[in-house]
């Protein structure tokens, strides 16, 4: 009996070794058979990844922005166009290295009552007041959030619909030179038919110059003129021509060119400084200005630009830098159309 008595022990330890959990009754003894228990590293494994899911996104760790703002009525929607740091300007994150992008945007960058600084024409045009609202936006070849805010804007500028916008909190900060909060006395707007035929004389003037192909009919193939503000003390404007294409993404006609003027008023009548001319047999790119304002040289304004080519849509800054003011694309989306070499220059 002893022998059998330590055979039946034996059994039921080898029992319990084996996998899985049940009942088993041997000889009127009932056994419960359990897998054995997890070692203590596993359970860390479990508890971390627990963690990973409920810990938020971190916020991207962004300098200053300059950002574009639209106005419809009282409300604008703006998009940040290129980050300030290291004296330069940079690209937003790309959204395929950042696929969260969207979410991980700094919001208290926006939070609801944040105020920006509208400029336009070069002067501080009013306020955006933030109302912490973000969205996609996917208007332009690089996917940037969008916010939302109510307008206040002095007298001058009820007419405008486009801002270049800075946060105010930046420029508070010394992150952002201060001058754009100065009001200063805004440059009177000069009238739609003075404007169009100060940008028709440029073109005359530039056509056989630059020996850009002479068109059958110079107004037909004036796309846009803008007033920029003052540079170099005189009053400066923007205009773009458009020959057998227009100013969207798409194809255009073998002998299709754009090109984007800038010129000041120096007393003399308009003088041309910058000129951007490209043949679409180069590749095609029309760029057209959106908004200007001074936020890093107080000397001239910066300038929003829209770039539309055969297959994307992207944004630039052009402005002036250095002590002679000589002006260059500071900031270009990279998947926006690039000037062919040589097209984008000092004039003359």
């Amino acid at each position: 009996m002893r022998f059998k008595g330590f055979s039946l022990v034996t059994l039921c330890v080898i029992l319990t070794a084996l996998p899985g959990c049940d009942n088993v009754e041997w000889g009127g003894l009932e056994m419960e058979l359990r897998p054995p228990e997890p070692p203590p590293s596993a359970l860390v494994e479990v508890e971390a990844e627990g963690d990973a899911e409920e810990r938020p996104l971190e916020p991207l760790a962004l300098g200053p922005l300059v950002y574009l703002a639209e106005r419809s009525g009282d409300e604008a929607r703006m998009i940040p166009v290129a980050e300030w740091r290291d004296g330069a300007y940079h690209a937003l994150p790309d959204e395929e290295d950042t696929p969260d992008l969207v979410e991980r945007f700094p919001l208290d960058r926006w939070d609801d009552g944040t105020e920006f600084v509208l400029l336009h024409r070069g002067f501080r045009a009013g306020t955006l007041i933030a109302d912490g609202s973000v969205e996609r936006d996917e208007a332009t070849c690089l996917v940037r959030p969008a916010g939302m805010g109510r307008v206040e804007l002095r007298g001058a500028a009820t007419n405008a619909t486009r801002f270049v916008a800075v946060r105010k909190a930046d420029i508070d900060a010394g992150l952002l030179p201060g001058w754009a909060l100065r009001s200063g006395t805004f440059p009177d707007p000069i009238a739609a038919t003075p404007l169009r035929e100060a940008a028709l004389s440029v073109g005359r003037y530039l056509i056989p110059r630059a020996e850009i192909p002479w068109p059958p009919s110079i107004p037909d193939i004036l796309d846009d003129q803008r007033q920029i503000g003052d540079v170099a003390g005189f009053p400066a404007l923007a205009t773009t021509f458009v020959f057998g294409d227009a100013p969207e993404v798409g194809r255009a006609m073998q002998s299709a060119y754009a090109f984007l003027a800038l010129a000041r008023d120096d007393g003399d009548g308009w003088s041309p400084f910058w000129l951007w001319y490209q043949s679409v047999s180069d590749s095609k790119a029309v760029p057209r200005v959106l908004a200007s304002g001074p936020v890093i040289d107080e000397r001239a304004p910066e300038l929003i630009l829209e770039i539309f080519g055969a297959e994307t849509r992207g944004l630039a800054i052009l402005g002036a830098r250095g002590e002679d003011a000589d002006w260059s694309l500071q900031y270009r989306d990279a998947c926006a159309p690039a000037p062919a070499s040589g097209a984008a220059r000092a004039w003359p």
